[in-house]
């Protein structure tokens, strides 16, 4: 996961009806308000504000930074293409298995035979 998704994570936990203003823990109720509001109340916080400025104020940082983001895009991308394709193929072996040619599936979804064909010998 991307650092801007545990940066939204923490900020929905922080400002949640369960957990804002209901804990005993100075430290985590300094750190849910630094997350909300960027305030820097203790050690803890300083340290964290300090490295945020470190990352911001570094190029490299932010080249890291974007190359990771388009990293993760890239391999989400995939995975979503591939699960497309896996859904597609599930479906046509249990329509081929009812009975179904490859050329009434061709027909029926407006694919090529040779796609057909291939999602039907396709592990799922």
């Amino acid at each position: 996961f991307s650092c801007i998704y545990y940066t939204t994570l923490l900020y929905l936990v922080s400002t949640g009806s369960n957990t804002k203003g209901k804990t005993n823990k100075k430290e985590l109720r300094n750190l849910m308000r630094y997350i909300e509001d960027g305030t820097v109340s203790d050690d803890i916080t300083a340290r964290i504000d300090d490295k945020v400025n470190d990352v911001r104020n570094s190029s490299e940082s932010f080249i890291e930074y974007i190359d990771a983001m388009l990293h993760e895009k890239a391999i989400r991308e995939e995975s979503e293409t591939k699960g497309r394709k896996e859904g597609k193929a599930e479906l046509l072996q249990q329509l081929a298995a009812l009975g179904e040619t490859v050329d009434e599936l061709s027909a029926k979804y407006n694919m090529p035979v040779n796609e057909i064909e291939e999602l039907l010998t396709m592990d799922v």
